[in-house]
């Protein structure tokens, strides 16, 4: 159960490259949306731990600045998703 801008896409790419059910031949070829194909990232439900129980588990904490200014590089920056917004662009 991932969580989105805590290294998510990172954490799935490196778990591919050592997977022993992926091809890793290119372990460089694992890109953003393969790694998200192959590892789909599920909303938190208390009732999926049960079935991971006996998994082992392990959490990434970023810094909380750092996580913020990523967040807005990648999506505000990188992927424009304000460029259209009407509240921004008039001002108001």
């Amino acid at each position: 159960m991932a969580v989105p801008k805590a290294a998510c896409s990172s954490i799935k790419a490196a778990l591919a490259a050592i997977d022993p059910t992926q091809d890793t031949s290119d372990p460089m070829a694992f890109g953003q949306k393969q790694v998200h194909s192959i590892y789909a990232t599920q909303r938190f439900r208390r009732h999926r731990w049960d079935q991971v129980q006996d998994f082992f588990r392990f959490t990434v904490v970023r810094d909380p600045l750092k996580r913020l200014l990523g967040v807005y590089t990648n999506r505000v920056v990188g992927l424009r998703e304000l460029h259209n917004c009407r509240k921004i662009n008039e001002g108001g």
